[in-house]
């Protein structure tokens, strides 16, 4: 189940990047 791999990184990379 990578998916949940790259939900967690999709969201440390938009917390990370606050615009």
């Amino acid at each position: 189940m990578q998916m949940a791999s790259l939900i967690q990184v999709f969201l440390k990379s938009k917390q990370g990047s606050p615009v």
